[in-house]
């Protein structure tokens, strides 16, 4: 995979995840539970998608996040 397309996937990546713990924190003001819930849930996934493609495929010379 070329290093251009793993830096894109990755910034994509952490910008979904700042995105779901801003939301978060919101839900988390208005006491809406059930979308904390979903947007927990989504954190974790995010976070074990970028930790399964550092493992795998990123580049030991590059820093991707």
């Amino acid at each position: 995979m070329s290093n251009d397309i793993l830096a894109e996937i990755h910034n994509y990546i952490t910008h979904r995840i700042e995105l779901a713990m801003r939301e978060k924190k919101e839900a988390q003001d208005r006491k809406d539970y059930l979308r904390l819930a979903f947007l927990e849930g989504s954190v974790t996934e995010l976070t074990e998608i970028r930790n399964f493609l550092s493992h795998h495929f990123d580049l030991t010379t590059q820093k991707y996040y």
